[in-house]
């Protein structure tokens, strides 16, 4: 009987929901039911977020959070414990995820050649080499840290990176920048599209909705959260309907965001939720008329996709990932700059006659095509080109 062959995922932490980390334990969960053996190290998770992955063994280092200064101070120490484990588990491919994860397993490459590790890059190493997501570090101290040493740890993240003996990008537009920053060989790099939970895919959207608005994200400066609760400010005192917007996610900004809302008096039709079941959102977004989001460059953005497989037209910046996952003014709408009355303008316009019926039909067809299976045929076929068994591989 042939042996298992051996998956190990490198990851930073699940104690957040993210696409990052829905990736990581979305696919490997299909890689195990495909007879794979399937593990993870992280730093800390918590197991609301892993439990629903029965067939993941997933393997705390217990140490600190990579967002926390104690990490970096020790971070020899840290790798020294992931490259033990990793000696321990004998995996055969390496499939580190979001920075620094992909620091441990391309260390271990430079010192194991023969260890075969693919990066799932959801994109450049944002604390280096993007001057945006430094701006969004919360912290004032930590914020400074990352402006000053950005220069010393870009060549290091450019040398790591080129180790590696194929990479993911979750986008074309990612593919794009990591040809940019990193300089890859064209030959290591594909493109595999996150997919949509079967949460959202389970039960066809409703044909009439409520007046009800939705964005998930994690609260960064980053996502502009900020500006889309202005936005829908505008947008409420112009309808003669009474309109609701829910903020589902956690994250530093939360306070900040919080104080905003109060300064609008807007706490009766804004509302703060925090973090979600997949199956409680699905069941919000099912309801709602409209998904908005107002970051700049998304790598991917996972939730827009969720969003139109639950029939909520999306109103969106139009750059990065969702200038592929979303057909302007046949799925959603996609606004050129980050302007309040072009927001307004997008959902009046969506409101128009039976347009927004079209739209929200269109938008669940269209979100169809994003499937984690399809995306796992592409994973498969990377990590073990050579497996017979496995899929075929299409290059989007």
């Amino acid at each position: 009987m042939l042996q298992q062959k051996h998956i190990l995922i490198l990851h930073p932490h699940f104690t957040l929901s993210g696409g990052a980390g829905k990736f990581a334990l979305e696919v490997g969960q299909r890689l195990a039911k495909r007879d794979y053996k399937v593990s993870v190290i992280n730093m800390k998770s918590k197991d609301k977020l892993t439990l629903s992955f029965p067939n993941i063994r997933v393997i705390d280092v217990k140490g600190p959070l990579t967002s926390s200064f104690l990490f970096w101070l020790l971070f020899p120490y840290w790798y020294w414990k992931v490259s033990k484990m990793i000696d321990m588990l004998k995996p055969d491919v390496l499939f580190p995820q979001v920075f620094p994860a992909q620091w441990w397993a391309l260390l271990y490459k430079h010192f194991h050649p023969h260890m075969r590790t693919v990066w799932m890059c959801q994109e450049p190493s944002a604390f280096i080499h993007s001057e945006t997501w430094i701006k969004a570090i919360h912290s004032p101290l930590k914020r400074f840290i990352a402006s000053m040493i950005k220069n010393l740890l870009a060549p290091i993240d450019i040398w790591l990176a080129n180790k590696a003996d194929a990479v993911i990008a979750n986008s074309k537009f990612s593919l794009e920048m990591i040809q940019h920053i990193y300089g890859i060989d064209e030959s290591k790099l594909s493109v595999a599209y996150p997919g949509v939970s079967d949460a959202f895919l389970v039960q066809k959207p409703e044909t009439s909705r409520e007046h009800t608005v939705v964005t998930v994200s994690r609260l960064s400066k980053f996502k502009n959260i900020d500006f889309l609760i202005k936005t829908f400010v505008k947008f409420a005192e112009q309808r003669k309907e009474a309109w609701h917007l829910h903020v589902v996610g956690d994250g530093e900004e939360k306070k900040s965001l919080e104080r905003l809302v109060s300064s609008l008096n807007a706490q009766s039709f804004i509302h703060l939720a925090g973090q979600l079941s997949d199956q409680k959102l699905s069941g919000l977004l099912r309801a709602s008329t409209f998904y908005l989001s107002a970051a700049v460059d998304e790598p991917f953005g996972i939730s827009l996709v969720e969003a139109q497989a639950s029939g909520a037209i999306v109103i969106a910046h139009n750059s990065g990932g969702p200038k592929e996952t979303i057909i302007n003014d046949k799925t959603g709408k996609l606004v050129d700059h980050l302007d309040s009355e072009l927001y307004v303008q997008a959902m009046n316009e969506s409101l128009i006659k039976n347009l927004a019926v079209k739209l929200s039909k269109n938008a669940h067809s269209h979100s169809e095509s994003f499937n984690w299976n399809s995306t796992t045929n592409k994973v498969n076929k990377v990590l073990f080109p050579s497996d017979k068994e496995s899929p075929p591989f299409v290059f989007n």
